[in-house]
């Protein structure tokens, strides 16, 4: 059965070519009436200046004029007296048959039009029709999972504009497929490498946990335990809040506010919950540079970034040691040196200290290897970058810069 779409189609066809055939008719009618309102014309002036003349005739003239047979006319007579030329009265004679000769030939060029239009027409619409099932045929080759398929282009026109276009989208859904596995096996190691790192403080707790079950432990050891336990317990819980924070920066629900904060009042806040620890190893942290400095970025979330740098300087200082953190601005960005005289990283471990859950050699017992990882994201979510320089047995330099036009 014909389509709704091809119905309305032959209609508009059969409507389009009946309504040429009208305009031939109608314009071979009007150019014989023009061409007999001429020879009318002609034959008035013709019979008026015969009657001026000889007025005692004029019924006679009129007469032999209502009664002439104009197919007996002698041609050389009528050309003498410039009446009619031979072509003129050719054509008045066999007007009617003129007439009918044109409108058959108009008629037969109209449809020889039509049906000239109309095969190129149903061979464009063949050969769209042909794309559109190849473009198809791609599509379910897509959803099927076959990237390998190349249907681009090169043509103009507005379908192989659209072939262009699928193809571009099925790229982009096999690089979005792929990240997806990607992810897919990311979000497999993380969760591996977060079962382990909280396996080990259950473990922990669990010996601990045995050895107060029995009720023979009494005094310091007791307590000692006990603080242990509440060490881990303190550790698991640090691990879940941090994970949680990534998992929203991951996820993008995180929306960072722009507002302008003093350098100096950064990093004081990002200080208050090391300070002690820094107190105990007998460290000192030293601020030098542009302390009156602003920078425009979200407090909360930067400050989380800085307490992990700090608290890494803090456990990879000895003690007595010393952190200096020096603040620089420009036209262009500000910069803070967060700078340590420690045991430093190594050479191959320097190129994997920003990735999740990496620990490197130098790192203590009770490091987890997300810390640095999350201060990078946060660092980059704010329009900034963060370099590190290390040498080993001699310290670690972290430089981070915001900068003040999108780079």
């Amino acid at each position: 059965m014909l389509g709704k779409r091809r119905k309305q189609f032959i209609i508009f066809e059969l409507l389009l070519f009946f309504s040429c055939i009208l305009f031939a008719v109608l314009m071979t009618n009007v150019t014989t009436d023009i061409y007999q309102k001429h020879i009318y014309e002609r034959e008035g002036t013709l019979l008026k200046r015969v009657i001026e003349e000889h007025p005692t005739t004029e019924e006679e003239v009129i007469k032999l004029y209502e009664e002439a047979d104009f197919n007996q006319i002698d041609t050389h007579v009528l050309e003498k007296y410039g009446y009619l030329s031979s072509e003129d009265l050719k054509y008045f004679q066999d007007l009617d048959k003129a007439h009918n000769n044109l409108l058959i030939s108009e008629v037969i060029f109209v449809t020889i039009l039509f049906c000239v239009l109309n095969a190129a027409y149903i061979w464009y619409q063949w050969n769209q029709d042909r794309k559109l099932k190849e473009l198809d045929q791609y599509l379910l080759a897509v959803l099927a999972g076959n990237y390998n398929l190349d249907i681009r282009d090169y043509e103009d026109g507005i379908l192989s504009s659209l072939k262009n276009d699928v193809y571009k989208m099925s790229v982009l859904l096999k690089e979005d497929k792929e990240h997806a596995l990607e992810q897919q096996k990311y979000l497999e190691s993380v969760l591996s490498d977060i079962s382990h790192q909280l396996r080990t403080p259950l473990t922990s707790m669990y010996v601990m946990n045995d050895l107060l079950s029995d009720g023979k432990m009494r005094g310091n050891r007791k307590k000692e335990i006990l603080s242990k336990n509440r060490t881990q317990l303190e550790r698991i819980e640090w691990l879940i809040t941090t994970l949680l924070k990534m998992s929203r920066i991951d996820a993008g629900t995180v929306t960072f506010k722009r507002e302008k904060v003093n350098t100096k009042d950064l990093i004081k806040q990002a200080l208050e919950p090391i300070n002690i620890p820094i107190e105990l190893k007998k460290q000192t942290v030293l601020i030098v540079g542009d302390k009156k400095s602003t920078v425009i970025l979200d407090k909360k979330w930067t400050t989380e970034a800085f307490v992990n740098l700090l608290k890494n300087a803090h456990e990879h200082t000895p003690v007595g040691g010393m952190i200096i953190i020096k603040i620089t601005d420009n036209p262009l960005f500000t910069e803070f040196l967060i700078q340590d005289n420690g045991s430093g990283i190594a050479k191959e471990d320097l190129p994997h200290i920003f990735e999740r859950f990496y620990k490197g050699k130098n790192s203590s017992s009770e490091s987890i290897g997300i810390g640095l990882n999350m201060s990078k994201t946060i660092i980059q979510k704010e329009n900034g970058t963060i370099m590190v320089d290390s040498v080993e047995g001699k310290g670690t330099t972290f430089t981070i810069r915001f900068y003040k036009v999108d780079v």
